[in-house]
């Protein structure tokens, strides 16, 4: 008796351009340990595993907007100004965080 595919199968195909986009990135970026993090998180949820393969891997990182180095770039830099005020009432404002025209120069060279 066959199996019947469920449309969870259908939805997270692992076959798909997107799925294998993502896994191309993802070993451009993680190398041989690109596997051995899927699987880990797989184990878990499968559901998010095929997500964060083929949403940030496969579709954000692929894109030709910036390159790899200014994007993380970028992200630490948010993550760096990220205020919670909840915290520290007296944190500094995000504004703040902003550089000065002159210091992203060299992102545009």
């Amino acid at each position: 008796m066959a199996t019947r595919k469920s449309v969870a199968d259908d939805l997270h195909d692992e076959n798909s351009a997107a799925y294998r986009r993502g896994m191309a990135e993802l070993h451009k970026q993680l190398g041989p340990m690109a596997d051995a993090y899927i699987q880990r998180i797989k184990r878990l949820a499968p559901e998010f595993a095929w997500v964060n393969v083929t949403f940030p891997f496969g579709e954000l990182y692929t894109r030709d907007a910036v390159d790899l180095k200014t994007r993380e770039l970028c992200t630490v830099a948010a993550l760096t100004c990220r205020v919670s005020p909840s915290r520290n009432s007296k944190s500094i404002s995000t504004r703040r965080c902003a550089p000065a025209p002159h210091a992203l120069r060299w992102l545009r060279s």
